[in-house]
C-alpha cells in the first residue's frame, strides 16, 4: 500500500509523533501514491491512539481509499467493520461519519461487519447515532 508518494504522515508509526507532525501542519487529507488516506490507513494498520489523534486534528472521517478495483471507494468505517476492529470502530463513531456511504460495489460498513458475522461491529453500527 505503501508506493511512492506516500506522506510523513501515513509512514509514522507512533501516536505521539502522529500528534507532533499534525501540530506542525502536515496535510491531515492528502492521499498516498497508492489511494489510501491517514484515516483509511491508521484504521486498518494504526493504533487507535494514532486514528484517533488524527480524527481530534479534523481530518476527514469519511475519507475514500481507492486502492484499487476491489477497494475503491471504501472509507475508514468500511475497513473497521471489515476487520472487526471494534476499537477503531469506536473511536470511528465518536466523530460521526456518514453510515450510509457505500463504496464501489454498493457495501455499507454494516453490510461487511454482517456479510463477515462480526455481531459486535454489527452492534455498534445498529446503535442510533448520539
Amino acid at each position: 500500500e505503501l508506493a511512492a508518494g506516500s506522506t510523513q504522515l501515513i509512514l509514522e508509526r507512533d501516536a505521539a509523533i502522529v500528534s507532533l507532525v499534525v501540530q506542525v501542519g502536515a496535510e491531515k487529507d492528502i492521499k498516498s501514491g497508492s489511494g489510501w488516506s491517514a484515516v483509511v490507513y491508521y484504521t486498518h494498520h494504526g493504533s487507535v491512539e494514532m486514528l484517533e489523534s488524527l480524527l481530534a486534528a479534523g481530518a476527514d472521517i469519511n475519507a475514500t481509499a481507492d486502492a484499487d478495483r476491489s477497494h475503491r471507494g471504501t472509507t475508514a468505517l468500511m475497513w473497521a467493520a471489515y476487520m472487526n476492529r471494534t476499537a477503531h470502530l469506536q473511536t470511528l463513531l465518536k466523530y460521526l461519519p456518514k453510515r450510509d456511504m457505500r463504496d464501489a460495489a454498493g457495501k455499507t460498513a454494516l453490510d461487511y461487519a454482517k456479510g463477515f458475522g462480526h455481531t459486535e461491529s454489527v452492534r455498534l453500527l445498529s446503535a442510533p447515532a448520539p
